[in-house]
Order: C-alpha cells, then structure tokens, then sequence
C-alpha cells in the first residue's frame, strides 16, 4: 500500500512540475492548406515547399498548382505570446522562416529549434472567413534593421515567395482546415 502511495505521489509531482514549467511537448498541430485566392483566376494555387521529397532546413517556399502531395500540408501550432507557427508536414523541425537579412528575401523552412524565435513566430492577421476558408495574411513583426513587419507575397504561380514590407493584394491567401 505504501508503495503504491510513493508511486502515485511521484507521478502526481512530475505531471505538477511539467504542468507549471510549461514544458510538455505540444499534442499534433492542425493541418491546414495555405491557398492564393480565386481572384487572382486560378484558386489551386497552394503555399507548397518546393521539393518533390521531404522537406529539409533550408527548402524554399513556393506556389504551385494543388497535387494533394503532402508538401502542401501545413503543421498550425500555437506559440508563447499568442504568436503561431507554420510547419511542414512531412518535416514538423522546421518552420515557416525570414532570414530578414534585406526585403524581398525568399521564404524557407528553417529547423526552428536553431532558429531565433521571432523568424518563425508568425502572426496571422485574420480578415473573417471567405466560403469555408479564413482569409489571412501571414505576418512576422518588424526586428533587426527592418522598421516594418513583413509578410509572405506570392510572386506568381510557380513562383517563389518573398517577404516583403505590406503592399497588394498579393499578400492574401486562404487558410482552410485540411
């Protein structure tokens, strides 16, 4: 008896302590799918890492016509201090990331346990719902020598994305649950 109560006093002692430092580790994230609108006349365009295998630190991000590949597939986390992250499917390490060195850089995913954190913690600034999408624009605050945030601009079907300081309407893209 005695030592069922030293095990359950231990368990309850570890699951308080995890519990208060907040350091468990996130159930899975939602899918979602990051598409450009219909207006701009073809609505299968979708954020996409561009490879044709797993993703890896580094891969750039592009649009590309809708394949269902799991390179389209997006990891939706939430973070500290309301911010969100986005992540590949196919590779949860890494995320979404600005390597803001100069405006217009090109969008990659980065291992994101080596990355500093306000490269990858993305607001989504939301503008209500669109059929059954969200329309957003994925924003990272403005740090280092950039006086503005920055946001994911689609450049054109089959193109990179860049962030680039807040500009058109190429910059509005629909989140939907996958």
């Amino acid at each position: 008896m005695k030592f069922n109560q030293k095990i359950f006093a231990t368990l309850l002692t570890v699951i308080l302590f995890v519990t208060m430092s907040g350091s468990f580790v996130q159930a899975a994230p939602l899918e979602v799918e990051i598409r450009t609108p219909s207006t701009w006349g073809n609505s299968n365009m979708m954020l996409n890492c561009y490879t044709s295998s797993r993703p890896v630190s580094g891969t750039q991000v592009s649009t590309w016509k809708r394949s269902d590949h799991s390179t389209q597939l997006w990891g939706y986390y939430k973070l500290s201090g309301g911010k969100r992250a986005l992540r590949p499917v196919d590779n949860l390490a890494l995320a979404l990331n600005a390597n803001r060195s100069y405006e217009g850089t090109v969008c990659n995913v980065i291992t994101s346990a080596t990355n500093y954190f306000n490269d990858y913690a993305l607001n989504l600034v939301d503008y209500g719902m669109v059929g059954e999408a969200n329309k957003i624009k994925i924003e990272l605050p403005a740090r280092s020598g950039h006086k503005q945030k920055v946001y994911v601009t689609n450049c054109g079907n089959y193109q990179l994305c860049r962030w680039k300081y807040a500009s058109s309407s190429n910059q509005y893209w629909y989140m939907e649950w996958h």
